[in-house]
């Protein structure tokens, strides 16, 4: 009846205390710290009951990375929640189902919980441009691919990503870099960026390189979702030992 009603769901804006709170259906990163070299895999939490949590992974054949896996073995895990940040924690494996590729982790309390930062910050490496606009300008996002050819252009390169802002480096340029700019509308990359509005936080001069560091203002929360969905897809995203 509880489940039914909701009562078991812990609202978003209230810190994680115990492992008997994680929803159904959450993604975990899982790491068998037995395992050299292991890494993180995404596994998802398909029941939760008052004896364990049962795991699957998002992929079946990384299962195959965890069969030495045997009761009483701990495995890190760290997950991020909407609303919220990023929380660690260590558990002890209760069972393995290997038929069913499953594994049962016995409950904890005392998650750690990490508030770094809003948004999870993705290192990457891509070329995006940038319009400058005047810091009055607050239109919002449209879905048109034409701008003002007039307006100062400034060719960048990526360093890092969140679904709060981003970090960009260039090279030093005839156009100053304004306090007020619009991602390229024609930008058609991994990320959903074309057409956003970005606020100059700081920027610094290191040797012939501009660094800028910049937030997102007047998003839409359609695309903010969108693009915590992106990052966090992409960090997520299985990659071999050698990478």
């Amino acid at each position: 009846i509880r489940q039914q009603l909701g009562f078991d769901k812990t609202p978003t804006n209230k810190s994680l205390l115990s492992t008997r709170e994680l929803p159904e259906g959450l993604t975990l990163l899982v790491w068998n710290e037995n395992v050299i070299h292991s890494g993180f895999y995404a596994w998802i939490l398909v029941q939760r009951d008052e004896r364990a949590l049962t795991i699957v992974p998002l992929i079946k054949n990384d299962f195959n990375r965890f069969l030495d896996l045997q009761a009483g073995t701990s495995l890190a895990l760290r997950f991020w929640r909407a609303a919220d940040t990023e929380y660690r924690m260590e558990l002890e494996v209760y069972s393995i189902d290997a038929s069913e590729h499953a594994v049962m982790l016995r409950h904890c309390v005392g998650l750690e919980r990490l508030q770094l930062r809003d948004y999870y910050r993705l290192d990457v490496h891509f070329p995006l441009s940038f319009f400058n606009v005047s810091p009055e300008d607050i239109r919002p996002v449209s879905e048109e691919t034409s701008i003002d050819a007039s307006l100062p252009r400034i060719d960048t390169h990526v360093l890092n990503l969140s679904a709060g802002g981003l970090s960009v480096e260039t090279v030093e340029q005839e156009e100053d870099v304004g306090e007020r700019l619009i991602v390229d509308p024609r930008y058609e990359g991994l990320f959903q960026l074309a057409g956003l509005h970005c606020e100059r936080i700081t920027q610094e001069k290191i040797g012939g390189v501009l660094r800028i560091q910049l937030r997102f203002v007047d998003m839409p929360e359609t695309r903010r979702s969108a693009l915590v969905r992106q990052v966090y897809a992409h960090q997520m995203s299985p990659s071999s030992d050698e990478n």
